[in-house]
Parts: C-alpha cells; structure tokens; sequence
C-alpha cells in the first residue's frame, strides 16, 4: 500500500478514537473533560495537516522526479520542498542535466575521434588489454589485407598470417 493511502488510515483511525473517547467523555465526565478531549482533537487534526505536508507532500514531488527519470527527462526541472532529506534528493535530481550534458559531449568527442582514426592515412589498431584486437581502421585493414576490420576482430596478432603481424608481436607493450 503506498504511503498515502497510510496516511489516511492513520488519520481515519485516530479521529475515529478521538470520536469515541470524545462521546464517552461528553456522556460521563465534566464539560472541562470534554473541552480538553476537544482540545486534543483539534491539536491531532493540526499536526496531521502538517504531517502531510511536510513528509506525504515531498515524497509525491520526488515520485514525479522519478517518473521523469525513468523517462529519461533530464531537462526538467524540480522545486524544493522545504525538508532537508527532500531538498538533498531534488538537488542530485536538478544536477541531472549536467550529467546529460557531459554524456552528450564525450559521445560528440567518441564520434569526432572515431571519424579521425577511419580517416587517418595511418594503420590504427585498438588492442584489448588480453592483446585481442578489438578495432582497426580501414588503412590497417589494408595493411594485413582484410576486407573489413569485423573479420579481424577478436583475434590476436599470432592467429594472423601475415609478416606485419609477426613484426608487431614483438613489439613490447
């Protein structure tokens, strides 16, 4: 059950106390009983509004941020809630943007360097650190005379038959 539908519980049972203790007073105490119980219930019906307010309130604010999240809205924006544990959690959620930002430059860098290294005249060959070639651009692929870099892929440097390859194991890390 979510924590709203609690609250109202919590709030339904305890005026329904309140309502009986207050019958039971008004029928067998003093009237100064019966204003004090009276009293207790409007302080009850207080501290519940403002029980709702600052704990229920906040957490719908953050389940709106959430659901932003989950659908990847990093430029909206979310007003603090005036709770300290609250505010902490809409400030990361505020910093979101940022990160969108930062990711959406390095994929620009990948894509910029990505382009370089197939347009480079130069032989360029990714390795992993397991010495199996992960990438290689057409220049290189001309060099060990395969079609494509996706035939040279996963393979180490002692799996190819080629002089260069030979060459290049030696070649210390």
């Amino acid at each position: 059950m979510r924590l709203k539908g609690l609250f109202w519980i919590l709030t339904t049972l305890l005026l329904t106390i309140l309502a009986v203790v207050t019958y039971y007073v008004f029928y067998t105490s003093s009237i100064r009983m019966f204003f004090a119980v009276e009293a207790l219930v409007l302080l009850t019906i207080i501290y519940l509004f403002v029980f709702y307010r600052r704990i229920i309130k906040p957490l719908h604010i953050i389940g709106n941020g959430m659901e932003l999240l989950k659908e990847q809205d990093f430029s909206s924006r979310l007003g603090k809630v005036g709770q300290t544990e609250a505010d902490r959690v809409v400030d990361v959620f505020n910093k979101m943007e940022q990160l969108k930002n930062e990711r959406l430059h390095l994929r620009e860098q990948n894509h910029f360097l990505d382009l370089l290294v197939n347009a480079s005249p130069m032989g360029v060959i990714i390795l992993n650190l397991d010495e199996e070639i992960l990438s290689m651009n057409p220049a290189a692929c001309k060099l060990f005379g395969a079609q494509s870099s996706e035939d040279m892929v996963g393979k180490r440097f002692l799996q190819l038959d080629s002089p260069l390859a030979e060459e290049l194991v030696r070649v210390p890390m």
